[in-house]
């Protein structure tokens, strides 16, 4: 909890650095503190990979790279679809961090309530694409998901845990999946990046029930306070 409350407090955007046409993938990856830096034009006043009319769109200030303040640039807050004038987007309950570290792994539990009659009840993880430089997604770094418990209890005939599915369910019962992320070292950048994610629930008729949104943070081994060009550049070349 405390290296999450340093990586909202301390993490921001200064600057969009953008590779020339003959930089390679390795460059292109390198965090914005290591990439050659071109000032904002008048497309993008604060080069923060956000176009000046898309910030007036959004209502985020063209001159800044942090406009609510909360940490995030306002690049990855429009492309994961919040609001960057809101410092209450991301919800902190919302963000899971993965520190990129051998072995590291990040849990977070989702506590789903549905009404039954008998019916079972199966999660799925969704990713959801974003831009990103090397086509990541929070699918990469994903291991698996648990049905792991309910309340009350006796509403649910059998936890099927590892494929995710609660069985028999009657009445108004709260349903607990645990979702396991695992760093692999391929996926090393030494950058902060953002990875929304979906967490779809349905009953066995096909019918959609809950499907929360969820964040997955990665940050750097060693930064639990990055620096302030420590978020991988965006890769749109001039602005999104």
């Amino acid at each position: 909890m405390r290296e999450l409350s340093a990586v909202l407090l301390a993490a921001a955007l200064v600057g969009c650095p953008r590779s020339s046409p003959a930089a390679d993938a390795s460059a292109r990856d390198a965090p914005a503190a290591d990439r050659p830096h071109e000032a904002g034009g008048a497309d993008d006043a604060d080069a923060d990979g956000l176009c000046d009319e898309t910030e007036r769109r959004y209502g985020s200030d063209p001159t800044s790279v942090d406009t609510d303040g909360d940490g995030f640039p306002d690049y990855y807050e429009v492309v994961a679809v919040l609001d960057p004038t809101a410092p209450s987007e991301p919800p902190r309950q919302d963000v899971v961090v993965l520190t990129e570290s051998g072995g590291s792994r990040a849990s977070v539990h989702l506590d789903i309530t549905v009404r039954g009659a008998g019916e079972d009840f199966q999660g799925a993880f969704e990713s959801v694409w974003v831009p990103d430089v090397a086509g990541t997604t929070a699918a990469e770094f994903f291991e698996d998901a648990d049905a792991i418990d309910a309340y009350p209890r006796e509403n649910v005939a059998i936890i099927e845990g590892e494929i995710e599915r609660f069985r028999g369910v009657v009445g108004r019962t709260r349903l607990w999946f645990e979702l396991t992320f695992l760093w692999r070292d391929a996926l090393e950048r030494r950058c902060v990046r953002l990875y929304p994610f979906h967490y779809t629930v349905k009953r066995n008729d096909g019918v959609l029930v809950a499907r929360p949104r969820r964040l997955l943070l990665v940050v750097p081994a060693g930064t639990s306070r990055p620096q302030p060009a420590s978020w991988c550049a965006p890769p749109e070349a001039p602005c999104r």
